[in-house]
């Protein structure tokens, strides 16, 4: 039973590595093709990466909000209870 998986391993190794070479040699063989894919490529890159610093900012902004409301919460049971302790 042990072998069998080995084989099954083995046979989804040589696939795999038949595709990197296969796609190495199909942009090495096809330059014009291959800049484009590379210009593809890093412009996918370059959105993706503007998405996430939206999305980064995004997410910065809020947990500065929740900060300010903290504060502002704790702001005012200090003077509560401030208030409360002064004599009468």
């Amino acid at each position: 039973m042990n072998s069998q998986n080995s084989r099954d391993y083995g046979f989804l190794i040589g696939l795999l590595t038949g595709g990197v070479v296969g796609a190495g040699l199909a942009m090495w063989l096809a330059p014009t093709a291959a800049g484009e894919v590379r210009d593809r490529v890093r412009a996918s890159a370059q959105r993706i990466g503007i998405d996430l610093k939206t999305r980064g900012d995004d997410f910065r902004d809020q947990v500065a909000d929740a900060v300010v409301r903290g504060a502002h919460d704790v702001e005012q049971f200090a003077v509560a209870v401030k208030a409360d302790r002064r004599p009468v």
